[in-house]
């Protein structure tokens, strides 16, 4: 997405503002970034889309001038008409957001069950691949981008993740994320996957154990997952998978896309109890947006609600005790 933005902008000043064949690219104007969103909005894009391309433009700028060309320099404020522009963009292109659910990690294993049991066609080698990367999805809280390449018949190795950026140990594997969405200057972040117990039916660690086992001829430089047919795993494949499994299992299929994985891990990490300080860090969120990923199953409201009534006097003898108790210290 960063590059296709910097990409983007390079293609515009070299047509739009007509600066030719020059091999530096000028500080663009705000004028300039204002003619950007406009070209991208009409191709047409999507405002949170166009809003991650002209980041991208803005952290490139600043890593190569020490200055975001979307921030006034003096109040490192966004630049007024380019806000306009953006806001009327939100207005004028918004959309109701669709409610998507999680895949949490009780509803993986049923989707998981439908795959080993309901798919007869499907080799045993694409079934461990896809178990290795729904669970890793889920347990890992990856973007599905980490996982994927971009066709099924071409990968870039600098950006797409080759089966070299796993390194297996005994309990546990460690999964190098060279290429990430908030990694744009690829520093790298480094995920360390363990076993999920003995008496778990769907481990990540042993699943991709059992995978990478089962391919152990195809080369290192490969992409990580991909097909016994020799096709490489593809976001619209996972997303396709996830809504075949979830119709299968009677899920609706409309609610759960790629993003139910990630969304679902964090879910399942609320619900286990882990404060949100851990669930962001180990999610890699820089900010507290991941808060939207967490939803709330009916099972745990109506435990809450108990909870809460709990709190209530039971009795008339509980309800006097009390209030006799309150006038004292009144």
């Amino acid at each position: 997405m960063h590059q296709r933005g910097i990409d983007e902008h390079v293609h515009f000043a070299r047509t739009a503002l007509r600066i030719g064949n020059r091999p530096d690219i000028p500080f663009p104007s705000e004028e300039a970034l204002v003619l950007f969103v406009s070209c991208l909005v009409r191709k047409p894009l999507s405002p949170s889309v166009v809003k991650q391309r002209l980041s991208a433009v803005g952290r490139w700028f600043l890593h190569a001038t020490g200055q975001d060309c979307r921030l006034n320099p003096q109040t490192q404020r966004l630049l007024p008409c380019l806000g306009a522009a953006l806001e009327g963009m939100s207005r004028r292109c918004s959309v109701a957001k669709r409610i998507r659910f999680p895949l949490t990690t009780d509803k993986l294993d049923i989707l998981l069950r439908f795959l080993w049991f309901s798919d007869k066609k499907m080799s045993h080698v694409d079934k461990q691949m896809w178990t290795a990367l729904l669970t890793l999805g889920v347990y890992g809280l990856c973007r599905c981008g980490e996982l994927t390449t971009t066709t099924q018949k071409a990968f870039t190795p600098d950006e797409d993740h080759l089966r070299s950026d796993i390194t297996t140990f005994g309990s546990y594997y460690e999964f190098n994320i060279r290429c990430s969405k908030t990694d744009i200057y690829r520093r790298h972040v480094t995920l360390r996957i363990f076993e999920a117990g003995v008496g778990a039916e769907h481990c990540p660690s042993r699943a991709i154990h059992q995978y990478l086992d089962a391919t152990a001829d195809r080369p290192s430089d490969s992409p990580l997952f991909a097909l016994s047919n020799g096709k490489y795993v593809t976001r619209n494949m996972v997303n396709d998978m996830i809504k075949r499994l979830c119709g299968l299992a009677g899920f609706d299929p409309t609610r759960y896309s790629t993003h139910s994985m990630r969304a679902g891990g964090a879910s399942s990490l609320a619900l286990c109890g882990v404060d949100s300080a851990t669930i962001r860090r180990l999610g890699r969120w820089e900010s507290d947006c991941f808060v939207r990923c967490i939803t709330i199953s009916d099972d745990r409201r109506q435990e809450l609600i108990e909870r809460m009534a709990g709190l209530a006097p039971s009795s008339d003898e509980v309800r006097k005790a009390r209030w006799l108790s309150l006038r004292q210290d009144l």
